[in-house]
Protein backbone atom coordinates (compact mmCIF):
# COMPACT_ATOMS: atom_id res chain seq x y z
CA UNK A 1 0.00 0.00 0.00
CA UNK A 2 1.31 3.24 -0.51
CA UNK A 3 -0.19 7.01 -0.07
CA UNK A 4 -1.36 9.76 -2.65
CA UNK A 5 -0.08 12.84 -2.64
CA UNK A 6 -3.00 13.62 -0.28
CA UNK A 7 -2.11 10.95 2.50
CA UNK A 8 -4.56 8.45 1.43
CA UNK A 9 -3.67 5.33 1.49
CA UNK A 10 -3.98 3.53 -1.96
CA UNK A 11 -3.42 -0.20 -2.70
CA UNK A 12 -1.03 -0.31 -5.97
CA UNK A 13 1.71 -2.29 -6.46
CA UNK A 14 3.79 0.39 -6.76
CA UNK A 15 4.87 4.00 -6.05
CA UNK A 16 4.55 4.61 -10.12
CA UNK A 17 1.24 3.59 -10.00
CA UNK A 18 0.07 5.88 -7.53
CA UNK A 19 1.94 8.88 -8.62
CA UNK A 20 0.42 8.09 -12.09
CA UNK A 21 -3.17 8.33 -10.45
CA UNK A 22 -2.31 12.09 -9.00
CA UNK A 23 -0.87 13.19 -12.64
CA UNK A 24 -4.13 12.01 -14.35
CA UNK A 25 -5.81 14.01 -11.40
CA UNK A 26 -3.97 16.78 -12.01
CA UNK A 27 -4.75 16.66 -15.64
CA UNK A 28 -7.94 16.97 -15.35
CA UNK A 29 -8.28 19.33 -12.49
CA UNK A 30 -6.06 21.92 -14.78
CA UNK A 31 -7.88 21.04 -18.66
CA UNK A 32 -5.27 19.51 -19.88
CA UNK A 33 -5.19 18.24 -23.38
CA UNK A 34 -3.33 15.21 -22.97
CA UNK A 35 -5.57 13.53 -20.31
CA UNK A 36 -6.39 10.89 -22.81
CA UNK A 37 -2.72 9.61 -22.31
CA UNK A 38 -2.35 10.43 -19.02
CA UNK A 39 -5.24 8.14 -18.75
CA UNK A 40 -3.61 5.48 -20.79
CA UNK A 41 0.01 5.86 -18.84
CA UNK A 42 -1.85 5.30 -15.67
CA UNK A 43 -3.55 1.97 -16.26
CA UNK A 44 -0.07 1.03 -17.73
CA UNK A 45 1.52 1.96 -14.77
CA UNK A 46 -1.60 0.55 -12.24
CA UNK A 47 -3.26 -2.40 -14.41
CA UNK A 48 -4.26 -4.05 -11.44
CA UNK A 49 -5.11 -0.79 -9.28
CA UNK A 50 -8.38 -0.22 -8.13
CA UNK A 51 -8.33 3.24 -7.58
CA UNK A 52 -6.78 3.78 -11.69
CA UNK A 53 -9.77 2.00 -12.93
CA UNK A 54 -12.26 3.82 -10.60
CA UNK A 55 -10.93 7.02 -12.00
CA UNK A 56 -10.46 5.54 -15.59
CA UNK A 57 -14.87 4.56 -15.08
CA UNK A 58 -15.47 8.47 -13.65
CA UNK A 59 -13.33 10.26 -16.33
CA UNK A 60 -14.91 8.14 -18.83
CA UNK A 61 -18.61 8.48 -17.50
CA UNK A 62 -17.96 12.34 -18.11
CA UNK A 63 -18.31 11.68 -21.91
CA UNK A 64 -21.90 11.11 -21.03
CA UNK A 65 -21.76 9.11 -24.24
CA UNK A 66 -24.10 5.44 -23.90
CA UNK A 67 -21.66 4.23 -26.18
CA UNK A 68 -18.63 4.49 -23.13
CA UNK A 69 -21.10 2.58 -21.01
CA UNK A 70 -19.02 -0.58 -21.22
CA UNK A 71 -16.03 0.71 -20.99
CA UNK A 72 -16.94 2.33 -17.14
CA UNK A 73 -19.33 -0.65 -16.31
CA UNK A 74 -15.63 -2.77 -17.33
CA UNK A 75 -14.08 -0.06 -14.84
CA UNK A 76 -16.15 -0.18 -12.05
CA UNK A 77 -16.38 -4.39 -11.90
CA UNK A 78 -12.17 -4.08 -11.99
CA UNK A 79 -12.42 -2.31 -8.62
CA UNK A 80 -14.69 -4.40 -6.93
CA UNK A 81 -12.72 -7.36 -8.14
CA UNK A 82 -9.43 -6.02 -7.22
CA UNK A 83 -8.34 -8.33 -3.84
CA UNK A 84 -6.68 -5.34 -1.90
CA UNK A 85 -8.96 -2.72 -2.85
CA UNK A 86 -9.23 -0.90 0.20
CA UNK A 87 -12.71 0.46 1.73
CA UNK A 88 -12.99 3.68 -0.01
CA UNK A 89 -11.92 2.35 -3.02
CA UNK A 90 -14.79 -0.18 -2.47
CA UNK A 91 -17.23 2.83 -2.16
CA UNK A 92 -15.94 4.49 -5.47
CA UNK A 93 -16.61 0.93 -6.86
CA UNK A 94 -20.21 1.39 -5.78
CA UNK A 95 -20.63 5.06 -6.50
CA UNK A 96 -19.61 4.17 -9.91
CA UNK A 97 -21.60 1.32 -10.32
CA UNK A 98 -24.53 3.51 -9.24
CA UNK A 99 -23.82 5.75 -11.63
CA UNK A 100 -23.16 3.60 -14.34
CA UNK A 101 -26.81 2.12 -13.79
CA UNK A 102 -28.32 5.68 -13.87
CA UNK A 103 -28.58 5.73 -10.68
CA UNK A 104 -26.14 8.01 -8.77
CA UNK A 105 -28.49 9.66 -6.34
CA UNK A 106 -28.86 6.14 -5.08
CA UNK A 107 -28.65 6.01 -0.79
CA UNK A 108 -25.80 3.66 -0.25
CA UNK A 109 -23.74 3.64 2.67
CA UNK A 110 -23.71 6.35 5.27
CA UNK A 111 -20.18 7.89 5.44
CA UNK A 112 -18.92 11.34 6.61
CA UNK A 113 -17.36 13.27 4.15
CA UNK A 114 -13.84 14.93 4.97
CA UNK A 115 -12.36 17.54 2.44
CA UNK A 116 -9.01 19.18 2.01
CA UNK A 117 -7.48 21.04 -0.77
CA UNK A 118 -4.19 21.20 -1.46
CA UNK A 119 -2.02 23.27 -4.14
CA UNK A 120 0.39 20.67 -5.89
CA UNK A 121 3.72 22.84 -6.08
CA UNK A 122 4.38 23.99 -9.40
CA UNK A 123 1.19 23.60 -10.22
CA UNK A 124 -1.83 26.62 -11.01
CA UNK A 125 -4.41 24.02 -9.80
CA UNK A 126 -5.70 22.98 -6.47
CA UNK A 127 -7.03 19.84 -6.36
CA UNK A 128 -9.16 18.64 -3.76
CA UNK A 129 -9.94 15.37 -1.76
CA UNK A 130 -12.56 13.87 0.01
CA UNK A 131 -12.41 11.27 2.06
CA UNK A 132 -15.09 8.97 2.84
CA UNK A 133 -15.40 7.23 6.36
CA UNK A 134 -18.02 4.94 6.84
CA UNK A 135 -19.99 5.81 9.39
Amino acid sequence: MYRDIHGLTVAAASEAAVQAIDHTLDGYLAFRADLPGRVEAMMRAGPDCGLAHAVKGYLTMLAYDARVLPVARAAAAAVRLSVSATPREQAHAAALTAWVAGDADKPGPRYTATSSVRRRAGSRCRSSTILLTKR
